[in-house]
């Protein structure tokens, strides 16, 4: 049993250190295996009537099939859920950056336009192409930065709070890693430790350290993307949008310039709320009783804490003044 545990523990210190090798420039598999498939795409491509999508952080549905409808806590969306219920204080983020995200229906509708414009291509120019047409679907000409979408999702998510919330918003964009640690240690891991050490001396399975787990873990993958601003040229769509009869651009809508962010998070939050946390808007006057409950334990604690910061400081001038006084 333990050459096969030793076996196992080597064999997984080499694929990490395969991958790591591999990885090279790449942040993460995502991005590298990303750009693998394209490289493979071009060059097994020959004939076929090929390009290449490549959208924004996809985010929810802007319209269609329902209003804020979404499935995956990928993103900022993560960020926003685990925000809203009291979860998450902190993330390493630059707030001035943009942030390129954009609806999952405009993208849906984006792609069938591409893939139409492709096809033309094709039968225009009767061959092949060496050069394979690249569409970018980015919020570029639309766009709103990681503290223009916190602002737009705190002002909703205050509105429309949840009853799975288990502490009241307080969340914030940091630039500078060293402060996101403090917030990390202090007001994830230190709170979530004394609420594991209470479950356990009640006989309960201990699960909130693991959940931060998880979430610090897709944290360190969006902290890159985050923290530096990305630049996407998109042309190429705009002169596809050009070409669209006034129908299909209807029936397709897929220019950003046409979206309204304000109207937009609206929705997007009531979605993550109803679709993600399961939580129905029925629930809301009782959601709102518990978000009042939980301002003012949030105002009580933030008033014991500084005034255990400021005996804390006192006591330590107080030696420190006594030490010199000698």
């Amino acid at each position: 049993i333990f050459s096969t545990h030793k076996e196992r523990t080597c064999e997984k210190k080499n694929l990490f250190f395969t991958i790591y090798r591999l990885l090279g420039k790449w942040p993460n598999t995502y991005t590298y295996t990303k750009a693998v498939a394209e490289n493979v795409i071009k060059k097994q491509a020959g004939d076929l009537p090929i390009g290449i999508f490549r959208p924004a952080i996809v985010i929810s549905t802007y319209k269609e099939p329902l209003r804020g409808w979404i499935d995956n806590l990928y993103g900022p969306t993560g960020v926003a859920a685990g925000a809203g219920t009291g979860l998450l204080r902190s993330i390493h983020c630059n707030g001035s950056v943009h942030a390129n995200v954009v609806p999952a229906d405009l993208s849906v509708n984006a792609l069938i336009a591409c893939a139409w414009d492709i096809a033309n291509i094709q039968r225009s120019n009767n061959k092949s192409h060496s050069d394979i047409p690249i569409y970018n679907y980015v919020s570029k000409d639309n766009p709103i930065t990681y503290d223009e979408l916190k602002e737009m999702s705190s002002k909703y998510g205050l509105e429309t709070p949840s009853t799975r919330a288990i502490w009241y918003y307080s969340f914030r964009n940091n630039k500078h890693r060293i402060v996101h640690l403090f917030f990390v240690y202090f007001c994830h891991l230190l709170p979530a430790l004394l609420v594991d050490t209470a479950t356990v001396c009640m006989g309960r399975q201990p699960r909130l350290l693991k959940v931060y787990k998880k979430i610090h873990k897709f944290m360190d993958v969006l902290n890159y993307f985050s923290t530096q601003e990305w630049t996407f040229t998109n042309d190429r769509l705009h002169a596809l949008m050009m070409k669209l009869t006034s129908k299909d651009s209807k029936n397709f809508f897929c220019d950003v310039r046409d979206l309204d962010w304000n109207v937009y998070f609206e929705t997007y939050i009531s979605g993550i709320r109803v679709y993600l946390i399961k939580d129905p808007l029925d629930t809301l006057p009782q959601a709102r009783v518990k978000w009042q409950r939980l301002y003012w334990s949030h105002q009580v604690l933030k008033l014991i804490l500084a005034y255990a910061a400021l005996r804390f400081s006192w006591m330590v001038i107080s030696t420190l003044f006594n030490f010199f006084k000698v």
